[in-house]
């Protein structure tokens, strides 16, 4: 098995590519996907996340408060390491088991959006990264989300800039244009990869 690191930033197309990947019948494990299910009611991470941020963190129905837990670590970087400790060890490990379930698929991809940030792309045998032009970004952001300029611009600074994933990538996928363009782009992918 060839295990591939799937990651870029906001509005680039990593879930796009996933959603391709998965419909040519290739196990994608979806990181955010992962971290949902770790923090479903009665679940050993929910509880810890309770003890460290309290009961505010808690919907009525006893399910994770993801707006409040947000708003909690926006401006507190204690509380955000504090989260990221007990959030990423969790999640590296579930997916580690979800990757062993697929043990004889000759890829398995992992779509992760901090793959590059946290280190864990070192884990994977290859890393392939979407990317494209800024104004392409900025423009995707605006429509998708309905922001203005200014707020799609405060979310992509502040990720990690795309150049710096790019310069650690195996591949890189450039989605600047259509559909189309990009189904033939992860065509490409699949032949380049080792499996």
């Amino acid at each position: 098995m060839t295990l591939v690191g799937l990651t870029g930033g906001i509005a680039t197309g990593k879930s796009t590519v996933a959603a391709m990947l998965r419909e040519l019948g290739h196990v994608v494990i979806d990181a955010d996907q992962v971290a949902r299910d770790l923090v479903q009611p009665g679940a050993p991470l929910l509880q810890e996340l309770v003890e460290a941020f309290g009961d505010s963190v808690l919907m009525p129905d006893g399910k994770l408060d993801r707006g409040e837990l947000r708003a909690r670590i926006a401006s507190d970087a204690v509380a955000r390491a504090r989260l990221n400790r007990l959030m990423h060890p969790a999640i590296r490990s579930e997916i580690q088991r979800r990757v062993a379930l697929h043990a004889d698929a000759p890829l398995v991809f992992v779509e992760a959006a901090l793959l590059v940030e946290t280190g864990s792309y070192r884990e994977y045998d290859a890393l392939v990264v979407v990317t494209c032009g800024s104004d392409v970004q900025f423009q995707r952001l605006m429509s998708r989300d309905g922001g203005d300029d200014s707020t799609a611009r405060g979310m992509v600074s502040a990720q990690m800039p795309l150049p710096d994933k790019e310069a650690l990538a195996d591949h890189v996928i450039r989605n600047d244009g259509d559909l189309p363009a990009l189904a033939d782009a992860v065509g490409r992918l699949l032949k380049e990869l080792p499996t």
